[in-house]
């Protein structure tokens, strides 16, 4: 293909495989005995099987790994233990490990649901035979979803049926179904509440078909985190030319007071908190990614993050990705590990 831009970020790989799912393991001294100093008593019986619900998972303090922990089963040898990412099963970060103690330390994401299985083992020295069944906990890092969006349903009519409320300061996360299909016809516009919208299984896309004049316009954070954006079916107009866009009546948008003026120079909204597209893919994007729609908005932060959009603009469309030039701005615009490309054939020109 011709006219390939690439944004990349060589770092971004390097420190994905610093992030590989790293394993500690550690043993229970720290509970005063070991196999020559404690006799549990326990002898040519079927040991019992760990409860779940004494099964305990605690982060660290940074969000990177976390800590399984489980009661000691009495006359049990060790411990079988597995954790998967429940949306890639296969690929399990523990598998059927064998531990001595009753600790395990793994690495940890967002936006996982996790299952461990711990199954107690049997002690052969003492005649004793495995659990009969492991132990199961699911758990997840997503943080606590809004509302769930049904399957099938167009934003636009489920928003109106279902208005965002303008009266929270938190970030609303709003739940698609794992390999569902949504559409868009016509513009959603969230204005100042700070919404997440995401596919609940990071491993299987949710995609939404941008039909009409499709759009969704913000002016507070807006997050869009594992979702596929299908833009063939979008008209693009006079008036509508950006999937993304500032709200066009952006008044009621909180001012930075926060923000030192004489630095800035900036007395008109501003959106202080980063808004972000992660872990999605967006389609025949016939216009701008993103468009100030006119208005003299600042958002402080932009991310795209692992990100791949195919550029196919329509003919009489002469513009960039992200179009800045009636009075919008973005202050810092950081993409990573990202690929913006116009396919072989493509009538237009986008300029970066």
């Amino acid at each position: 293909m011709n006219k390939n831009h690439f944004f990349t970020c060589s770092k971004l790989g390097m420190l994905a495989m610093a992030g590989a799912a790293t394993l500690m393991l550690a043993s229970c001294a720290k509970d005063g005995y070991d196999d020559e100093t404690f006799d549990s008593g326990v002898s040519n019986t079927q040991v019992s099987s760990v409860s779940a619900d004494n099964i305990t998972v605690t982060p660290s303090a940074d969000g990177k790994s976390q800590t399984i922990t489980w009661p000691v089963v009495m006359g049990a040898g060790g411990y079988k233990v597995k954790l998967i990412d429940a949306g890639n099963p296969d690929e399990p970060l523990l598998n059927d490990s064998i531990v001595e103690g009753c600790t395990v330390t793994a690495s940890r994401e967002e936006d996982v649901n996790y299952e461990v299985t711990i199954q107690a083992l049997g002690n052969k020295k003492r005649g004793n035979s495995d659990a009969a069944e492991a132990a199961t906990k699911t758990f997840s890092t997503f943080t606590p979803t809004y509302k769930t969006i049904p399957a099938g349903s167009d934003l636009k009519e489920w928003f109106e049926a279902n208005p965002v409320p303008t009266d929270t300061t938190g970030n609303l996360n709003f739940d698609l179904e794992g390999g569902a299909t949504y559409t868009l016809n016509g513009t959603l516009d969230l204005n100042t509440t700070a919404v997440t919208l995401r596919t609940n299984d990071k491993a299987n896309h949710a995609t939404i078909h941008f039909t009409g004049e499709a759009g969704i316009q913000f002016c507070a954070a807006f997050n869009m985190k594992y979702v596929d954006v299908d833009c063939s079916a979008q008209e693009i107009s006079s008036t509508n030319h950006g999937i993304f866009a500032f709200s066009k009546d952006p008044s009621a948008a909180p001012l930075g007071t926060d923000i030192d003026a004489t630095l800035y120079k900036w007395d008109k909204p501003m959106i202080i908190d980063p808004v972000t597209f992660v872990n999605c893919n967006f389609k025949s994007v016939k216009s701008y990614f993103f468009w100030d729609n006119q208005q003299a908005v600042c958002a402080m932060t932009m991310l795209i993050d692992n990100c791949v959009v195919q550029l196919v603009p329509e003919k009489a469309f002469s513009g960039g990705v992200f179009w800045t030039n009636k009075g919008g701005q973005i202050n810092e615009l950081y993409i990573n590990n990202s690929t913006f490309y116009e396919p072989d054939g493509t009538v237009g020109d986008y300029k970066y």
